[in-house]
């Protein structure tokens, strides 16, 4: 059988917004290092998905001018606890450990759908879930120390955000809302949220290493956006959606090469468990039509 020239096309989108995300967070882990604020981090990611969300919109003819700013407002608030919880895992966790964790929100979510749509689940579907939380306990529990669980609570609320980020996104979406200008207002609010502690961490101190690393971090971030864009567009949703789960080979790698973070067997099955578990309950919210879930945050 053969593969069509946009199938391809989109696998290597995606694969291209996996590499530019896992390289976003350990770019985050980078500036930490450096002395960069956590503030001014996360200010960063969100004006440079701003600008670029706002120059989309601009060559559609497009703002953000909206009547359902009500709905726009909830997502950002979503968006600005899901992007802390993202950054704060990263930083507080073995890079490979953080994106596994942050990936378990298909499983949260196809248990929510579940509930909401009120299906009766297959045992297939259970032995999936419980194959999954399986998978977070191999993870955490010979892995963690003590100081590393407030770690585990913030991938794990960065999970639970990207749910509640896909319920509402579907929200707009029925509201005709353009993908775009979600963006534009989830990445204002971020930007909004982190600005008096960007101020307040004086900006003009970080050496020309670390301000590099920012807006690197920064342009990745974006890059990863726009790549996943492209990939959407131009592919099928559930194959896009399953191709997403390389972040976690990349991350796991780059956090090998970089930081010398071996994960132990039990970690490692924790991890296939994690990623196998979520590809059919991604491929079971594609054929019940109950949505795909979204990059994380």
């Amino acid at each position: 059988m053969t593969v069509s020239s946009s199938t391809l096309r989109s696998s290597l989108w995606m694969l291209a917004s996996s590499l530019s995300f896992a390289v976003m967070s350990a770019l985050v882990k980078v500036c930490m290092q450096l002395g960069v604020p956590f503030t001014q981090a996360v200010f960063y990611r969100g004006i440079i998905a701003w600008l670029l969300a706002m120059c989309v919109l601009h060559f559609h003819g497009d703002s953000m001018k909206t009547v359902h700013w009500k709905a726009q407002i909830l997502r950002g608030v979503i968006g600005i606890v899901g992007v802390f919880a993202y950054f704060g895992a990263v930083v507080l966790l073995p890079l490979a450990s953080a994106i596994t964790l942050i990936y378990t929100s298909p499983l949260l979510l196809a248990a929510v759908m579940l509930v909401q749509a009120r299906q009766r689940p297959s045992l297939a579907v259970l032995g999936t879930l419980a194959a999954g939380f399986l998978g977070v306990l191999l993870l955490v529990q010979p892995s963690f120390s003590s100081t590393q669980w407030l770690g585990v609570a913030a991938a794990l609320l960065s999970a639970f955000m990207t749910v509640a980020a896909a319920m509402h996104i579907r929200t707009l979406a029925r509201l005709n809302e353009p993908a775009w200008r979600t963006v534009a207002w989830f990445s204002f609010f971020v930007m909004l949220a982190a600005t008096p502690g960007y101020v307040s961490s004086h900006p003009d101190e970080l050496s020309l290493k670390a301000s590099l690393s920012v807006l690197a971090m920064g342009l990745a971030g974006a890059l990863g956006q726009v790549f996943l864009t492209f990939a959407y567009q131009q592919g099928h949703a559930l194959m896009v959606s399953l191709l997403g789960y390389a972040q976690i080979v990349f991350t796991t790698l780059i956090g090998m090469l970089w930081w010398h973070e071996h994960p132990g067997l039990a970690a490692w099955l924790g991890i296939a468990l994690i990623i196998g578990s979520g590809g059919i309950a991604t491929n079971f919210m594609g054929r019940v039509n109950i949505g795909r879930p979204p990059r994380s945050s």
